[in-house]
């Protein structure tokens, strides 16, 4: 568990007195005491007649959550603002509002946090997961070479369940009886976020209204509207998206379109291929037990010398942390187009939805390390391995990742990782990451074990020389002499 850690990342976002938008004029915080009252306190009665059969569907609903608190995670987009605003004046709950940072969110919290007190959160947190989302979450997702089914690499999989474990442990803080997200039906993240929340906390309910009761956008557009509040199209997207370190992905809007190429502005992260440089680039990236630890650029690599022999290139280097590795390796393979993904995920229900990814620092990392598992491990071995990596991969794209088969899965991964350790070169171009050159002390490459010495000695025709291995099962450094006894 890491709710402890969590308290050393939590601050509250206090009132900074930076503007908000209401119907399209700038106001500043000081001056909203009034349109915070009239929001507070307006009516419902001149909504649609549809919109108001929801609203008071949903207020008789959720009545048993009067005066009790509940902590809201909140994005600032439509279907949270909205929530925000219904639960605390219309059900008349004790709302609490937190927001997450994993990585790559340009958002400016602060505002976001004067969002949530203005449609009557009692006090918004937020919460810095970077550095465990990078250290746990990410780390994980590396040993199990966690592209889900071959397309894409994990994303919100990883960090919906860090979040749940971080709001749990706000909610007992604030002595919260639920837990409130706003995931709607034809997305994955409900039983990511609901597992999680439910393994973590047998008394904090997970309480899902969009998702339960298929609320309508525009009902939720309308009734903030209603209140002076708008959600315009450039804050909310038109498509919905998810900002982290490992892997941002995006969904809806014109993505819905799948016969549609989509739209360049959606990329922030890599160039297109078109616009990438004309030279390939060459890194030599280093793995201890399954995990990169530090990379150096290398010139004339194709051409190998003495001066940048991949076997030594790495040793003088001081290791980085693994947040650190992730954001800059997104930056020089991103240059060069690498790890762009355009997919159809699973949905629930059966049916498909459309996602587009962005990962340059996974695609490198998991395509490196995979290269040097070839390297490493005997083919059992690495069998095992990759099986047990795409079955950890599938349960927690799932929503399954407090599972106790994940959990085991997990150790198993980082037990045959315990070989995994070595330098792979890889050159970066045209969108595309490949290796070219790979050392290790544990190669299994003949003429780096005496095997190929030992086949030409043996008299063994049926190639009964595969057999001879330590007594752990792997292949270890040979001799002349210990091939020749054979």
């Amino acid at each position: 568990m890491l709710i402890n850690s969590f308290s050393n990342h939590l601050s509250y976002v206090n009132n900074h007195k930076k503007p908000i938008s209401l119907n399209n004029k700038t106001i500043p915080l000081k001056n909203t005491d009034s349109l915070v009252r009239n929001i507070r306190f307006g009516s419902i009665n001149n909504l649609s007649p549809e919109s108001h059969q929801i609203i008071n569907q949903l207020k008789n609903k959720y009545s048993h959550l009067k005066n009790k608190n509940v902590l809201l995670l909140y994005s600032g987009g439509l279907d949270t603002s909205f929530l925000t605003k219904f639960f605390s004046h219309e059900v008349g709950a004790k709302v609490y509002t937190v927001s997450f940072d994993v990585g790559e969110d340009l958002r400016e919290q602060s505002k976001i946090g004067d969002r949530a007190k203005l449609l009557g959160a009692i006090k918004h947190s937020h919460i810095d997961l970077k550095d465990p989302f990078a250290n746990d979450r990410c780390a994980k997702a590396i040993m199990a070479n966690a592209f889900y089914q071959d397309s894409h690499p994990l994303s919100s999989s990883l960090s919906r369940p860090l979040m749940s474990e971080a709001a749990i442990g706000l909610a007992k803080q604030f002595n919260c009886v639920g837990v409130i997200h706003g995931s709607s039906p034809w997305q994955n993240n409900a039983p990511r976020f609901n597992n999680a929340l439910r393994a973590l906390s047998k008394t904090i309910e997970p309480i899902t209204p969009v998702l339960d009761n298929n609320i309508p956008r525009n009902t939720e557009d309308e009734y903030l509207r209603h209140h002076g509040v708008i959600i315009r199209n450039s804050e909310d997207k038109l498509f919905s998206a998810d900002y982290n370190l490992w892997a941002p992905e995006a969904e809806d809007g014109h993505l819905q379109q799948i016969n549609r190429a989509p739209e360049e502005s959606l990329f922030r992260m890599t160039k297109p291929v078109e616009k990438t440089p004309s030279k390939a680039q060459f890194i030599d990236l280093e793995f201890e037990k399954g995990l990169p630890t530090r990379y150096k650029f290398v010139e004339n690599a194709e051409n190998p010398t003495a001066e940048n022999d991949v076997a030594n290139s790495l040793k003088d280097l001081p290791k980085k942390p693994l947040s650190g590795l992730i954001s800059e390796l997104n930056q020089i393979a991103g240059e060069h187009g690498i790890g762009r993904y355009d997919t159809m995920e699973h949905r629930p229900a059966g049916f498909k939805e459309r996602e587009v990814h962005e990962a340059p620092a996974a695609t490198v990392m998991i395509q490196a390390k995979k290269e040097l598992e070839r390297t490493v491990l005997d083919q059992k071995t690495l069998n095992k391995k990759w099986a047990d990596g795409r079955l950890w991969t599938e349960m927690v794209c799932e929503g399954d990742w407090f599972h106790p088969l994940v959990q085991h899965l997990g150790k198993s991964l980082e037990e045959m990782s315990q070989r995994v350790n070595g330098v792979v070169r890889m050159k970066l171009f045209k969108g595309n990451a490949m290796p070219i050159a790979r050392a290790s002390e544990h190669s299994l490459d003949s003429h780096n074990t005496g095997a190929d010495k030992a086949f030409a000695s043996t008299s063994h025709p049926d190639g009964s020389y595969f057999t001879w291995r330590g007594a752990d099962g792997i292949f270890s450094r040979r001799t002349d002499t210990a091939a020749s006894k054979h």
